[in-house]
C-alpha cells in the first residue's frame, strides 16, 4: 500500500512538473510582455486574455485541485484559510495583531471547496480563500464579501515629462529628501556583469530581505530566478563616495522601466536612515529617463494603505494598478464580522480590486447608518493614495462602489 502510494504521488508530481515545464512556463514568457502594455487592441487583447485563462487552467490543475485547510487561532478572533499555502505568513501578520496559532486541517478537494466555506459560515466562522483568480464564489456575495490582491503595482507615468512636473507630483517630505541626496555624494552605475550580480545577491539582497522582512510573507527568490531577472534586464548599483550601498535589478519592457528586487548592503538599516533608498530610486528613474521610458514601475507591494513600502512609494507620486503577473487572490467571507476585527481592518486599510480597478475598502460598522453615511474623508484618502475611490460594506448586504 505505502509503495502504491509512493508511486502514485510520485506519477502527480511527474505530471505537475511536465504541466509547470511545457504548458504554463511557455505562455508565460510569450504574454509577459502584453501584460504590461496597456494599449493592446482588437484581437490582441482577446489572444492574450485567452492565453491568459488558459495558463490559469494549468495552473488551477498544479495547485487548487488539492487545497490545504487551516485554522488560524488569534486571540481576538479565528480564520478558517482554503488555499495552497503560499500566503500564510502574509495573511496572518495582515489580518491578525499578533501572529496566530496555525492548526492544520483536512485537505480538500477543489469541488469540496464551495461546501466548506457554506459550512464555516454556518459556525460564523471568518474564510480566507487563496485560489486562482479564474475560480469565482458569486453564491457568497450575500454575506460580508471582498477579494484583496496579493500584491498590487504602484507606478509613476509620464516620466518623459519635465522632471520639475515629476517632483510636483510628490510629496513635500520626498522632495526635501531628493535635495539632500546633492550633498550626500550618491552616485550610480548599470551593470550587466555577473559578478556585479553575484555581489549584489550575496552582500545586498539576502541580508537585506532577511532581515527586513522575517515574518512577513516575503518569499526569498533563489539565485537562478533573479539571475534570469539579471540577464533580461540588468543591474543598477548605488554608491556613497567610493562604497557600494544598495542595488536593484531592473528591466525595460515595452515603454516601462521595471524595478524588480532591491537589496542594501549588509541588510544595514543605517544605510536606509541615511537616504540610500531614496538615492536608489531617485537613480532608477534617472536612468528610466535616459532610456527613453515612458512610465517607472516601482515594483510590487502588499494591498494594504498602511504597509510600510506602499507609504514609501507613495510618496514619488505614484499610482495604484493590478499586477497582472499575480494570478491568485485572497477572498474573505463571512457572516457576521467581530467588532474588534472590522476596527483593526479599516485600520489597516485593505485595497480592493473590482474590474481591474483598486479601491480601499471601508466596512462599514452595524450601528452606523450607511445610506447616509459621508465618505468624503475617506475620499480624500483614497485620492491621496492613488487609489480610484472606495468600496463601502456591511453585513447587511450594502454594497457600493463610490468613485473619485
Amino acid at each position: 500500500m505505502e509503495k502504491a502510494n509512493r508511486i502514485k504521488r510520485h506519477l502527480i508530481h511527474t505530471i505537475h512538473k511536465g504541466i509547470v515545464r511545457f504548458w504554463i512556463r511557455p505562455i508565460e514568457t510569450l504574454i509577459e510582455p502584453y501584460l504590461y502594455t496597456n494599449n493592446l487592441l482588437g484581437y490582441k487583447r482577446l489572444l492574450v486574455d485567452f492565453l491568459t485563462w488558459f495558463t490559469n487552467l494549468g495552473r488551477v490543475i498544479v495547485l487548487d485541485l488539492r487545497v490545504q485547510v487551516k485554522q488560524l487561532l488569534g486571540e481576538e478572533w479565528n480564520i478558517i484559510y482554503i488555499g495552497n499555502g503560499a500566503s500564510i505568513e502574509a495573511i496572518s501578520s495582515i489580518f491578525f495583531p499578533l501572529p496566530p496559532k496555525v492548526v492544520e486541517m483536512k485537505r480538500a478537494s477543489l469541488w469540496q471547496i464551495k461546501t466548506l466555506i457554506e459550512n464555516s459560515i454556518q459556525k460564523k466562522d471568518i474564510v480566507i480563500c487563496e485560489l486562482n483568480k479564474s475560480i469565482k464564489f458569486p453564491q457568497f456575495s450575500r454575506y460580508l464579501f471582498f477579494t484583496m490582491p496579493v500584491w498590487i503595482k504602484q507606478k509613476i507615468n509620464n516620466i518623459e515629462r519635465p522632471i520639475d512636473h515629476i517632483l510636483a507630483d510628490m510629496n513635500q517630505t520626498m522632495r526635501r529628501r531628493i535635495r539632500q541626496l546633492e550633498k550626500q555624494d550618491f552616485s550610480y552605475f548599470f551593470s550587466i556583469d555577473p559578478n556585479d550580480f553575484d555581489r549584489f545577491f550575496h552582500t545586498m539582497y539576502l541580508p537585506y530581505i532577511k532581515s527586513r522582512f522575517y515574518g512577513k510573507g516575503i518569499v526569498l527568490q533563489n539565485y537562478e530566478s533573479l539571475y534570469q531577472v539579471f540577464q533580461r534586464g540588468g543591474l543598477l548599483i548605488v554608491k556613497q563616495g567610493q562604497d557600494e550601498v544598495c542595488g536593484m535589478l531592473c528591466d525595460i519592457i515595452g515603454n516601462t522601466c521595471r524595478a524588480w528586487q532591491m537589496g542594501v548592503k549588509n541588510g544595514d538599516f543605517d544605510l536606509v536612515k541615511k537616504g540610500s533608498l531614496v538615492a536608489l530610486w531617485w537613480s532608477m528613474l534617472d536612468w528610466a529617463r535616459l532610456q527613453k521610458a515612458r512610465q517607472f514601475d516601482l515594483g510590487a507591494t502588499r494591498a494594504l494603505i498602511s504597509d510600510g513600502p506602499f507609504n514609501f512609494k507613495r510618496q514619488w507620486g505614484t499610482k495604484i494598478y493590478p499586477d497582472r503577473g499575480v494570478y491568485s487572490q485572497w477572498t474573505f467571507i463571512c457572516r457576521e464580522l467581530p467588532l474588534k476585527m472590522l476596527q483593526f481592518l479599516n485600520e489597516r486599510g485593505i485595497i480592493t480590486e473590482v474590474d481591474g480597478k483598486n479601491y480601499q475598502l471601508y466596512i462599514i460598522n452595524p450601528t452606523e447608518d450607511a445610506e447616509n453615511f459621508d465618505f468624503s474623508p475617506l475620499l480624500n484618502t483614497a485620492a491621496f493614495n492613488g487609489l480610484n475611490g472606495i468600496v463601502a460594506l456591511n453585513e447587511y448586504n450594502f454594497n457600493r462602489i463610490i468613485p473619485i
